[in-house]
Protein backbone atom coordinates (compact mmCIF):
# COMPACT_ATOMS: atom_id res chain seq x y z
CA UNK A 1 0.00 0.00 0.00
CA UNK A 2 2.84 2.33 0.78
CA UNK A 3 3.78 2.05 -2.74
CA UNK A 4 0.10 3.09 -4.19
CA UNK A 5 0.10 6.06 -1.58
CA UNK A 6 3.82 7.68 -2.71
CA UNK A 7 2.43 7.17 -6.39
CA UNK A 8 -0.58 8.62 -5.84
CA UNK A 9 1.56 11.30 -4.19
CA UNK A 10 3.53 12.00 -6.54
CA UNK A 11 1.35 11.87 -9.14
CA UNK A 12 -0.34 14.42 -8.37
CA UNK A 13 2.99 16.82 -7.86
CA UNK A 14 4.01 15.75 -11.13
CA UNK A 15 0.33 16.91 -12.26
CA UNK A 16 0.59 20.32 -10.70
CA UNK A 17 4.14 20.65 -11.82
CA UNK A 18 3.04 20.46 -15.77
CA UNK A 19 0.68 23.44 -14.85
CA UNK A 20 2.80 25.53 -12.93
CA UNK A 21 6.44 24.92 -14.13
CA UNK A 22 7.65 24.21 -10.57
CA UNK A 23 10.21 21.70 -10.00
CA UNK A 24 8.68 18.38 -8.97
CA UNK A 25 9.92 16.70 -5.33
CA UNK A 26 13.48 16.12 -5.50
CA UNK A 27 15.74 13.06 -4.20
CA UNK A 28 12.40 10.50 -5.95
CA UNK A 29 13.70 7.59 -7.92
CA UNK A 30 10.97 8.16 -10.55
CA UNK A 31 12.10 5.59 -12.63
CA UNK A 32 11.41 3.03 -9.99
CA UNK A 33 7.51 4.46 -9.93
CA UNK A 34 7.06 5.15 -13.05
CA UNK A 35 4.81 2.33 -14.41
CA UNK A 36 2.64 2.90 -11.38
CA UNK A 37 2.55 6.61 -11.69
CA UNK A 38 1.48 6.27 -15.45
CA UNK A 39 -0.88 3.24 -14.64
CA UNK A 40 -2.63 5.66 -12.13
CA UNK A 41 -2.33 8.97 -14.19
CA UNK A 42 -4.14 6.86 -17.06
CA UNK A 43 -6.70 5.75 -14.86
CA UNK A 44 -7.35 9.27 -13.68
CA UNK A 45 -6.84 10.31 -17.36
CA UNK A 46 -3.85 12.87 -16.10
CA UNK A 47 -0.99 10.84 -17.28
CA UNK A 48 0.13 12.69 -20.30
CA UNK A 49 0.42 15.77 -17.98
CA UNK A 50 3.08 13.53 -15.32
CA UNK A 51 4.33 12.21 -18.84
CA UNK A 52 4.99 15.85 -19.57
CA UNK A 53 6.87 16.66 -16.33
CA UNK A 54 9.09 13.86 -16.64
CA UNK A 55 10.27 14.26 -20.25
CA UNK A 56 10.32 18.26 -19.72
CA UNK A 57 12.49 17.63 -16.54
CA UNK A 58 14.84 14.99 -17.67
CA UNK A 59 13.22 13.12 -15.02
CA UNK A 60 14.11 9.70 -16.89
CA UNK A 61 17.12 7.66 -18.37
CA UNK A 62 15.24 4.50 -19.68
CA UNK A 63 14.87 4.25 -23.08
CA UNK A 64 11.44 2.45 -22.56
CA UNK A 65 10.45 4.89 -19.96
CA UNK A 66 10.66 7.93 -22.52
CA UNK A 67 9.34 6.00 -25.44
CA UNK A 68 6.48 5.64 -23.26
CA UNK A 69 6.13 8.88 -21.60
CA UNK A 70 6.53 10.14 -25.28
CA UNK A 71 3.52 8.43 -26.52
CA UNK A 72 1.27 9.65 -23.46
CA UNK A 73 1.65 13.56 -24.52
CA UNK A 74 1.45 12.32 -28.57
CA UNK A 75 -1.73 10.78 -28.35
CA UNK A 76 -3.02 14.06 -25.65
CA UNK A 77 -2.15 16.35 -28.61
CA UNK A 78 -3.33 14.27 -31.06
CA UNK A 79 -6.86 13.99 -29.51
CA UNK A 80 -6.89 17.75 -28.83
CA UNK A 81 -6.76 18.17 -32.27
CA UNK A 82 -9.22 15.57 -33.49
CA UNK A 83 -11.59 17.38 -31.02
CA UNK A 84 -11.16 20.77 -31.41
CA UNK A 85 -11.66 20.14 -35.46
CA UNK A 86 -15.23 18.00 -34.83
CA UNK A 87 -16.26 20.54 -32.23
CA UNK A 88 -15.66 23.49 -34.62
CA UNK A 89 -17.13 21.30 -37.56
CA UNK A 90 -20.96 21.16 -34.71
CA UNK A 91 -20.50 24.59 -34.28
CA UNK A 92 -20.48 25.37 -38.08
CA UNK A 93 -23.54 23.68 -38.86
CA UNK A 94 -25.51 25.40 -36.07
CA UNK A 95 -24.13 28.79 -37.08
CA UNK A 96 -25.16 27.85 -40.76
CA UNK A 97 -28.82 26.52 -39.70
CA UNK A 98 -29.32 29.37 -37.25
CA UNK A 99 -29.50 26.65 -33.68
CA UNK A 100 -28.50 28.21 -30.79
CA UNK A 101 -25.66 25.94 -28.99
CA UNK A 102 -23.29 25.65 -25.71
CA UNK A 103 -20.22 23.69 -25.46
CA UNK A 104 -19.71 22.14 -22.24
CA UNK A 105 -17.24 21.27 -19.62
CA UNK A 106 -13.43 20.41 -21.14
CA UNK A 107 -14.37 22.83 -24.15
CA UNK A 108 -14.26 25.68 -21.66
CA UNK A 109 -12.03 24.41 -19.23
CA UNK A 110 -9.10 23.68 -21.59
CA UNK A 111 -8.60 27.51 -22.62
CA UNK A 112 -7.13 28.32 -19.00
CA UNK A 113 -4.60 25.40 -18.84
CA UNK A 114 -1.16 26.59 -20.01
CA UNK A 115 -1.52 24.34 -23.70
CA UNK A 116 -5.36 22.93 -24.54
CA UNK A 117 -3.98 19.87 -24.98
CA UNK A 118 -2.76 19.60 -21.29
CA UNK A 119 -7.21 18.93 -20.70
CA UNK A 120 -7.68 15.64 -22.28
CA UNK A 121 -11.09 14.90 -23.23
CA UNK A 122 -12.43 11.63 -24.19
CA UNK A 123 -15.49 13.61 -26.10
CA UNK A 124 -17.17 16.62 -26.65
CA UNK A 125 -20.01 17.89 -25.01
CA UNK A 126 -22.78 20.21 -26.57
CA UNK A 127 -26.27 21.52 -25.07
CA UNK A 128 -28.76 22.80 -27.69
CA UNK A 129 -32.46 23.93 -26.51
CA UNK A 130 -34.67 20.71 -26.34
CA UNK A 131 -37.39 22.02 -29.05
CA UNK A 132 -34.28 22.29 -31.06
CA UNK A 133 -33.18 18.70 -30.29
CA UNK A 134 -34.16 16.64 -33.00
CA UNK A 135 -33.53 19.33 -35.86
CA UNK A 136 -30.27 19.58 -34.59
CA UNK A 137 -29.33 15.75 -34.24
CA UNK A 138 -30.58 15.63 -37.93
CA UNK A 139 -28.55 18.25 -38.87
CA UNK A 140 -25.62 16.81 -37.38
CA UNK A 141 -26.09 12.86 -39.26
CA UNK A 142 -26.97 14.81 -42.39
CA UNK A 143 -23.14 16.31 -42.37
CA UNK A 144 -21.16 13.13 -41.74
CA UNK A 145 -21.90 12.40 -37.87
CA UNK A 146 -23.10 9.16 -37.11
CA UNK A 147 -25.48 7.77 -34.57
CA UNK A 148 -23.71 5.77 -31.99
CA UNK A 149 -26.68 5.51 -29.53
CA UNK A 150 -29.75 5.51 -28.65
CA UNK A 151 -31.69 8.85 -26.97
CA UNK A 152 -30.86 8.51 -23.38
CA UNK A 153 -31.74 10.57 -20.17
CA UNK A 154 -30.50 13.86 -21.70
CA UNK A 155 -28.48 13.05 -24.56
CA UNK A 156 -27.03 11.32 -27.29
CA UNK A 157 -23.58 9.86 -28.63
CA UNK A 158 -22.94 10.86 -32.05
CA UNK A 159 -18.88 9.79 -33.71
CA UNK A 160 -17.33 11.82 -36.21
CA UNK A 161 -13.61 10.70 -38.03
CA UNK A 162 -13.70 8.38 -34.57
CA UNK A 163 -14.33 11.57 -32.11
CA UNK A 164 -17.23 11.07 -29.89
CA UNK A 165 -19.70 13.91 -29.69
CA UNK A 166 -22.38 14.07 -26.90
CA UNK A 167 -25.52 15.90 -27.85
CA UNK A 168 -27.86 17.60 -25.06
CA UNK A 169 -31.19 18.74 -24.58
CA UNK A 170 -30.23 18.40 -21.19
CA UNK A 171 -27.64 18.50 -18.59
CA UNK A 172 -30.25 17.19 -15.61
CA UNK A 173 -27.98 14.44 -13.84
CA UNK A 174 -31.65 12.23 -12.42
CA UNK A 175 -30.77 13.49 -9.24
CA UNK A 176 -33.35 15.73 -8.02
CA UNK A 177 -31.42 18.29 -5.25
CA UNK A 178 -28.71 19.20 -8.30
CA UNK A 179 -31.78 19.02 -11.34
CA UNK A 180 -33.01 22.12 -9.27
CA UNK A 181 -31.00 24.06 -10.09
CA UNK A 182 -29.40 22.30 -13.70
CA UNK A 183 -32.86 22.32 -15.06
CA UNK A 184 -32.12 26.25 -15.39
CA UNK A 185 -29.18 26.34 -17.36
CA UNK A 186 -30.56 28.90 -20.07
CA UNK A 187 -31.20 30.80 -17.46
CA UNK A 188 -27.68 31.26 -16.80
CA UNK A 189 -26.64 31.65 -20.33
CA UNK A 190 -24.53 34.31 -21.84
CA UNK A 191 -25.03 34.59 -25.90
CA UNK A 192 -20.97 35.33 -26.81
CA UNK A 193 -21.23 35.53 -30.65
CA UNK A 194 -23.96 33.97 -33.70
CA UNK A 195 -26.02 31.48 -32.41
CA UNK A 196 -23.31 30.49 -29.55
CA UNK A 197 -24.09 30.53 -25.72
CA UNK A 198 -21.85 30.00 -22.57
CA UNK A 199 -23.30 29.44 -19.42
CA UNK A 200 -22.44 32.14 -16.62
CA UNK A 201 -18.91 31.83 -15.16
CA UNK A 202 -19.94 31.39 -11.15
CA UNK A 203 -23.04 29.22 -13.07
CA UNK A 204 -20.53 26.68 -15.00
CA UNK A 205 -18.54 25.97 -11.64
CA UNK A 206 -21.68 25.29 -9.76
CA UNK A 207 -22.27 22.99 -13.33
CA UNK A 208 -18.90 21.77 -12.48
CA UNK A 209 -19.47 20.81 -9.20
CA UNK A 210 -22.54 19.20 -9.70
CA UNK A 211 -21.45 16.94 -12.16
CA UNK A 212 -18.38 15.66 -9.71
CA UNK A 213 -20.94 15.18 -7.35
CA UNK A 214 -22.93 12.60 -9.93
CA UNK A 215 -19.65 11.04 -10.59
CA UNK A 216 -19.04 10.83 -6.91
CA UNK A 217 -22.40 9.03 -6.04
CA UNK A 218 -21.70 6.61 -9.29
CA UNK A 219 -18.30 5.54 -7.69
CA UNK A 220 -15.68 8.10 -7.97
CA UNK A 221 -15.11 11.43 -10.24
CA UNK A 222 -11.45 11.23 -10.66
CA UNK A 223 -8.52 13.71 -9.74
CA UNK A 224 -8.72 15.61 -13.15
CA UNK A 225 -12.00 17.50 -11.67
CA UNK A 226 -10.17 18.83 -8.76
CA UNK A 227 -7.69 19.94 -11.01
CA UNK A 228 -9.94 21.59 -13.40
CA UNK A 229 -11.43 23.62 -10.26
CA UNK A 230 -7.71 24.34 -8.86
CA UNK A 231 -7.04 25.81 -12.80
CA UNK A 232 -10.31 28.19 -13.23
CA UNK A 233 -9.35 29.35 -9.05
CA UNK A 234 -6.08 30.38 -10.05
CA UNK A 235 -7.13 32.31 -13.05
CA UNK A 236 -10.14 33.92 -11.02
CA UNK A 237 -12.38 32.61 -12.89
CA UNK A 238 -15.48 32.70 -10.66
CA UNK A 239 -16.39 34.18 -7.28
CA UNK A 240 -16.16 31.89 -4.61
CA UNK A 241 -19.40 33.05 -2.65
CA UNK A 242 -21.66 32.71 -5.49
CA UNK A 243 -21.19 29.57 -6.38
CA UNK A 244 -21.24 28.51 -3.08
CA UNK A 245 -24.89 30.16 -2.62
CA UNK A 246 -25.71 28.15 -6.43
CA UNK A 247 -24.27 24.81 -4.60
CA UNK A 248 -26.62 25.68 -1.01
CA UNK A 249 -29.90 25.96 -3.55
CA UNK A 250 -28.47 22.32 -4.68
CA UNK A 251 -27.74 21.24 -1.01
CA UNK A 252 -23.90 20.78 -2.07
CA UNK A 253 -22.70 23.20 0.42
CA UNK A 254 -20.90 20.17 2.83
CA UNK A 255 -19.95 18.83 -0.87
CA UNK A 256 -18.66 21.79 -2.04
CA UNK A 257 -16.86 22.82 1.10
CA UNK A 258 -14.89 19.30 1.35
CA UNK A 259 -14.17 19.84 -2.67
CA UNK A 260 -12.31 22.88 -2.00
CA UNK A 261 -10.37 21.80 1.03
CA UNK A 262 -9.07 18.94 -1.07
CA UNK A 263 -8.17 20.80 -3.82
CA UNK A 264 -5.67 22.69 -0.91
CA UNK A 265 -4.31 19.67 0.12
CA UNK A 266 -3.51 18.29 -3.25
CA UNK A 267 -2.21 21.32 -4.87
CA UNK A 268 -1.49 23.74 -2.14
CA UNK A 269 -0.08 22.28 0.68
CA UNK A 270 -2.89 21.39 3.34
CA UNK A 271 -3.45 19.30 5.52
CA UNK A 272 -6.24 16.19 4.89
CA UNK A 273 -8.54 16.20 7.84
CA UNK A 274 -11.11 13.05 8.57
CA UNK A 275 -13.38 14.32 5.81
CA UNK A 276 -10.92 14.95 2.34
CA UNK A 277 -9.04 11.96 3.86
CA UNK A 278 -11.76 9.22 3.57
CA UNK A 279 -12.52 11.28 0.04
CA UNK A 280 -9.43 11.33 -1.06
CA UNK A 281 -9.26 7.21 -0.54
CA UNK A 282 -12.38 6.68 -2.37
CA UNK A 283 -11.26 9.17 -5.23
CA UNK A 284 -7.59 7.50 -5.89
CA UNK A 285 -9.03 4.13 -5.61
CA UNK A 286 -12.08 5.02 -8.49
CA UNK A 287 -10.43 6.72 -11.17
CA UNK A 288 -12.36 8.72 -13.70
CA UNK A 289 -14.94 7.04 -13.61
CA UNK A 290 -15.08 4.36 -10.49
CA UNK A 291 -13.77 1.63 -9.62
CA UNK A 292 -16.52 -1.49 -9.69
CA UNK A 293 -16.69 -2.23 -6.06
CA UNK A 294 -17.19 1.68 -5.54
CA UNK A 295 -19.67 1.49 -8.41
CA UNK A 296 -21.55 -1.32 -7.02
CA UNK A 297 -22.07 -0.09 -3.29
CA UNK A 298 -22.69 3.71 -4.34
CA UNK A 299 -25.71 1.45 -6.54
CA UNK A 300 -26.58 -0.24 -3.38
CA UNK A 301 -26.51 2.94 -1.71
CA UNK A 302 -28.68 5.01 -4.03
CA UNK A 303 -31.32 1.60 -4.28
CA UNK A 304 -31.68 1.01 -0.74
CA UNK A 305 -30.16 -2.24 -0.23
CA UNK A 306 -28.82 -5.29 -2.20
CA UNK A 307 -32.69 -6.51 -2.56
CA UNK A 308 -33.76 -3.44 -3.91
CA UNK A 309 -31.19 -3.12 -6.28
CA UNK A 310 -31.85 -6.63 -7.37
CA UNK A 311 -35.56 -5.47 -7.76
CA UNK A 312 -34.28 -1.86 -9.65
CA UNK A 313 -32.31 -4.03 -12.08
CA UNK A 314 -35.52 -5.96 -13.13
CA UNK A 315 -37.94 -2.81 -12.12
CA UNK A 316 -36.77 0.42 -13.00
CA UNK A 317 -39.00 3.17 -12.36
CA UNK A 318 -41.02 4.92 -15.16
CA UNK A 319 -38.74 7.98 -16.38
CA UNK A 320 -35.81 4.52 -17.35
CA UNK A 321 -38.03 2.63 -18.64
CA UNK A 322 -39.13 5.71 -20.91
CA UNK A 323 -35.60 5.64 -22.01
CA UNK A 324 -34.72 1.94 -22.27
CA UNK A 325 -38.12 1.11 -24.52
CA UNK A 326 -38.90 4.53 -26.81
CA UNK A 327 -42.10 3.38 -27.56
CA UNK A 328 -43.65 4.43 -23.99
CA UNK A 329 -43.16 7.88 -24.68
CA UNK A 330 -46.15 7.14 -27.47
CA UNK A 331 -48.19 4.70 -25.24
CA UNK A 332 -47.14 4.86 -21.83
CA UNK A 333 -50.43 1.74 -21.45
CA UNK A 334 -47.44 -0.58 -22.58
CA UNK A 335 -45.56 -0.46 -19.54
CA UNK A 336 -46.90 -3.38 -18.25
CA UNK A 337 -45.68 -5.59 -20.99
CA UNK A 338 -42.17 -4.16 -21.13
CA UNK A 339 -41.43 -4.80 -17.54
CA UNK A 340 -42.47 -8.65 -18.60
CA UNK A 341 -39.73 -8.19 -22.15
CA UNK A 342 -37.67 -6.68 -19.08
CA UNK A 343 -38.04 -9.72 -16.82
CA UNK A 344 -38.12 -12.11 -19.58
CA UNK A 345 -34.73 -11.27 -20.96
CA UNK A 346 -32.95 -10.90 -17.53
CA UNK A 347 -33.98 -14.59 -16.39
CA UNK A 348 -33.91 -16.79 -19.49
CA UNK A 349 -33.42 -14.30 -22.71
CA UNK A 350 -30.38 -12.55 -24.17
CA UNK A 351 -29.42 -10.66 -21.34
CA UNK A 352 -29.44 -13.36 -19.21
CA UNK A 353 -26.05 -14.18 -18.40
CA UNK A 354 -24.80 -10.68 -17.52
CA UNK A 355 -28.02 -10.09 -15.10
CA UNK A 356 -27.02 -13.18 -13.13
CA UNK A 357 -23.13 -12.46 -13.21
CA UNK A 358 -24.60 -9.08 -11.90
CA UNK A 359 -26.43 -10.38 -9.40
CA UNK A 360 -23.77 -12.73 -8.00
CA UNK A 361 -21.75 -9.40 -7.80
CA UNK A 362 -24.63 -7.92 -5.74
CA UNK A 363 -24.49 -11.01 -3.66
CA UNK A 364 -20.89 -10.72 -2.69
CA UNK A 365 -20.10 -7.28 -1.67
CA UNK A 366 -18.33 -6.18 1.63
CA UNK A 367 -21.24 -5.39 3.38
CA UNK A 368 -18.54 -3.27 5.82
CA UNK A 369 -17.14 -1.16 2.84
CA UNK A 370 -20.98 -0.46 1.78
CA UNK A 371 -21.29 0.49 4.92
CA UNK A 372 -18.00 2.91 5.05
CA UNK A 373 -19.10 4.18 1.36
CA UNK A 374 -22.50 5.19 2.91
CA UNK A 375 -21.14 6.74 5.87
CA UNK A 376 -18.61 8.99 3.07
CA UNK A 377 -21.93 9.75 1.70
CA UNK A 378 -23.36 10.98 4.94
CA UNK A 379 -20.59 13.15 5.77
CA UNK A 380 -20.94 15.00 2.54
CA UNK A 381 -24.37 15.50 2.83
CA UNK A 382 -25.10 14.06 -1.24
CA UNK A 383 -28.13 12.86 -2.44
CA UNK A 384 -28.50 9.55 -2.00
CA UNK A 385 -31.60 9.00 -3.98
CA UNK A 386 -32.79 8.68 -7.39
CA UNK A 387 -35.14 10.58 -9.33
CA UNK A 388 -34.73 13.37 -11.16
CA UNK A 389 -37.68 15.82 -11.85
Amino acid sequence: MADYENSARLLVALVKCAITGESPPSGIDYENYFREIMRLGAYHQVAHLAAYTLISRDLLKDAEHIKSAQKYIREASYRDTKNKYTLQTAKDIFEENGVPYMALKGALVKNYYPESWMRSSCDIDILVKKQDFSRAAALLESNGFKRDSNLNFHDISLLYDDTNLELHFSICENIKSIDSMLKNVWDYACKTEGCEYAEDRDFFVFHHIAHMSYHFLAGGCGIRPFLDYWILRRANFFDFEKVKELCEKAQLADFYAAVVRLVDVWFEGAEYNEVTYRMKEYIVTGGAYGYYPNNAAAETIRNGGKRRQVFAIAFPPYRNMRVLYPVLNRAPVLLPFCYVYRVFQKTIGKNSRNAKKKYRIIKGQDNEFIKEVAALMKLLDLDTKKGGD
